[in-house]
């Protein structure tokens, strides 16, 4: 299984105790795909960062993927996000989907 970030998205307050363009909360999303399958399953939650003193204080413009990964991949950690969506994709390999017959997809011309 491949597993991507593939949102994560800040939610910025323009001023904060004097502070410019703070970040909140991060929304964060992760993709997990079945590589042999292309089937996917898809996990997000907004989190909630503590609020900013003027010693830890990065504005947003400033923040680098070197802030934001350790946060994603920790919040994907505590939340069990890869092995539930490894039980996601197990049982959808089991259920049915509807499929049309080779003869069926030849007449659609």
């Amino acid at each position: 299984m491949k597993y991507t970030f593939t949102r994560c998205e800040a939610r910025v307050i323009p001023e904060y105790k004097g502070m410019k363009n703070v970040v909140k909360e991060l929304v964060i999303g992760l993709t997990g795909t079945d590589e042999e399958t292309g089937l996917s399953v898809y996990r997000d939650t907004m989190f909630s960062l503590p609020a900013p003193d003027e010693t830890d204080f990065i504005a947003f413009e400033d923040i680098g993927e070197d802030w934001v990964k350790p946060i994603c991949e920790k919040v994907a950690t505590d939340n069990d996000w890869q092995l539930s969506m490894v039980s996601e994709l197990e049982a959808a390999l089991t259920r049915p989907v509807s499929k049309l017959f080779n003869f069926q997809e030849s007449n659609k011309e």
